[in-house]
């Protein structure tokens, strides 16, 4: 069976979409939702790496999409890239297949749209796959678990094909 997860990642709040874990049906999908609390520094980047694992461990998944950075964003930029980092570090060290979904990409995927709102993205997922989010992030990561499904595909079309081509590809020697 072929699990497909999609992770928006956020200092506060990090969502994680499963699709096709094997204790339920292919067609069902799980989200969580890992949050920052208000620890700061290396105890809140250990508290997000330690809950990350814990919401991987039971996932043999075969490919991970996680959202890339936001390149215009002003606020705790450092912070992000730290957490970032060492989530990317997490998923190559585990031995996960992942791939880097730029913001832009991840929209025009789900919306057509490049620079689609927030809200669009919520509309849009409720309208391609029926899944009513209960936050941006819930669709985003959404989103991103469809996208890994898609691309694991194939994709198919010529449109996805040239989104595909923007996205960073990585895996661990060795890793399925």
């Amino acid at each position: 069976m072929s699990v497909f997860v999609g992770i928006d990642p956020g200092l506060g709040l990090t969502s994680v979409t499963v699709l096709g874990r094997s204790r339920v049906p292919p067609s069902e999908f799980e989200v969580y939702n890992i949050q920052g609390k208000k620890l700061r520094g290396p105890e809140r980047l250990d508290y997000l790496l330690e809950q990350m694992r814990i919401t991987l461990f039971p996932t043999a998944a075969t490919l991970v999409a996680v959202e890339g950075y936001s390149f215009g964003s002003q606020n705790a930029r450092e912070a992000m890239g730290e957490w970032g980092g060492l989530l990317r570090w997490l998923l190559w060290k585990d031995g996960y297949r992942f791939i880097v979904v730029p913001p832009t990409t991840l929209k025009k995927f789900t919306t057509g749209k490049g620079n689609a709102k927030k809200d669009m993205m919520i509309l849009e997922v409720f309208k391609k796959w029926g899944y009513s989010a209960q936050s941006n992030d819930d669709a985003d990561s959404y989103a991103l678990a469809q996208l890994a499904k898609a691309f694991h595909a194939g994709g198919g079309t010529k449109q996805f094909k040239k989104l595909a081509s923007k996205l960073e590809v990585a895996h661990r020697v060795g890793a399925a």
